[in-house]
């Protein structure tokens, strides 16, 4: 039976599009933690005071985040990422959706008086820019080698941050940009080693 064919039917169904089907006990309960720890202190970075609206999209962005950094490094979402039909494109193409999610952390550090709002365009635009170069250069590459590049990258990514200055509204905001979709979506994570004949066994 293919992969698709474990789909369950309904919401459940949508929620195995999502993260993959087959989702042991052990992955959902990391994925309930991570997403947990994303809303309770995804937004710690922020001064007393701020605004409601800020904490909510630091919250926001730390839930989809910190979840999609533990999710993406399971057994069973990197066969769902990298079953059949799922190539270069489409690894692209995911990484690409998360202008969103640098935008909003540069946006509230510029609305906090962190940065200016050139320092945030710069900021913003290379860290998207070196996620999207990096995640191009690891989705082509050998599947055996795309870890270890992966992990470089993600290294190079936080020399990035730290060159560029470290979020203060997010200081998290890197590591765990970089090991959701380098070393989780990009490079099919440490399950890669363990690949047969071209598929992530399990």
């Amino acid at each position: 039976m293919s992969i698709e064919g474990e789909i369950r039917p309904g919401v459940a169904g949508a929620w195995d599009r999502f993260v993959g089907p087959g989702q042991s006990r052990v992955e959902a309960a990391g994925t309930a933690a991570a997403v947990l720890a994303g809303a309770l202190w995804g937004h710690h970075g922020l001064d007393d005071g701020a605004p409601v609206h800020r904490r909510v999209l630091l919250q926001l962005a730390a839930v989809d985040l910190w979840g999609g950094a533990f999710v993406n490094n399971t057994p069973s979402c990197v066969r769902w990422y990298e079953r059949p039909g799922q190539g270069f494109g489409e690894h692209v193409g995911f990484a690409a959706a998360h202008l969103l999610h640098a935008g909003l952390v540069g946006h509230v550090d510029a609305t906090e008086g962190h940065r200016s709002g050139r320092s945030s365009l710069r900021w913003v635009l290379g860290h998207y820019a070196w996620l999207l170069g990096a995640t191009a250069v690891v989705a082509a590459a050998p599947r055996r080698a795309r870890l270890p590049l992966a992990i470089g990258a993600t290294a190079a990514g936080l020399g990035l941050d730290r060159a560029l200055g470290r979020s203060t509204a997010a200081p998290w905001f890197a590591p765990v940009f970089y090991s959701k979709l380098l070393v989780g979506h990009a490079a099919g994570s440490v399950w890669n080693w363990r690949s047969r004949g071209g598929r992530t066994t399990r």
